[in-house]
């Protein structure tokens, strides 16, 4: 991936772990279910808060 390189990431970086990593800072950051659902493209913030109960909390 052309940012991971750009940003001096050595690893693998795949859609699917940049779109986890995306929605994780969100959820840190207090950023409402609303936004992160429009962001991500969901049809329902249902799916969303799924999607964000999977997530890791880290502070």
């Amino acid at each position: 991936m052309v940012l991971a390189k750009a940003l001096g990431i050595d690893k693998p970086v795949t859609t699917h772990s940049a779109r986890h990593s995306f929605a994780t800072i969100l959820k840190n950051s207090g950023a409402p279910v609303a936004i992160i659902s429009q962001a991500l493209g969901h049809s329902s913030e249902a799916t969303t808060q799924n999607y964000l109960a999977s997530l890791k909390q880290t502070n």
